[in-house]
């Protein structure tokens, strides 16, 4: 149990964060004052919230950066798209099948061609893996296409 230096109150440990600067270990604010604090702050400064439109502009820099990374890692030419054309790009379906991203099992991937490092689009993981499996090769595609045109089963049943 400590008191909270703010409000007075005694909390649980648990309630006040990690500080390293402490003998306990504990910052002297709870994280409600301190959470209050960084608020009144803001909003003193003119700093507006970080809503859902932040979040996704973090996530459109995370996602050219990890791309950018990936790509040297692996020795391939890294996109060369700027963060408004991906942003632009972004609609929350995948470009290849149509799945919205609620009903993927991860977030759309950054599809860019490994060659010339021209940004396609956002793709789900599954057309990502098929693209990848493919080569990124047209060729491999049609035939793959042609293949289950003319073998499938499901064309009997229709």
């Amino acid at each position: 149990m400590k008191r909270c230096s703010v409000c007075g109150d005694v909390k649980q440990l648990h309630d006040f964060n990690n500080d390293a600067s402490t003998k306990d270990g504990r910052s002297y604010k709870c994280r409600e004052c301190d959470r209050r604090r960084k608020a009144e702050h803001r909003r003193r400064k003119g700093i507006k919230p970080r809503g859902e439109l932040h979040a996704k502009l973090r996530r459109f820099h995370r996602s050219l950066l990890a791309s950018k990374h990936k790509a040297k890692r692996f020795g391939y030419a890294h996109c060369t798209a700027t963060v408004e054309e991906i942003k632009q790009a972004f609609t929350g379906n995948c470009d290849i099948c149509g799945v919205p991203e609620s009903e993927c099992t991860q977030k759309l991937h950054m599809d860019h061609c490994h060659e010339s490092g021209l940004f396609r689009g956002w793709i789900c993981f599954h057309c990502n893996n098929m693209l990848g499996r493919a080569k990124d090769n047209p060729d491999i595609l049609r035939m793959a296409a042609m293949y289950l045109e003319e073998n499938s089963l499901w064309q009997s049943r229709v």
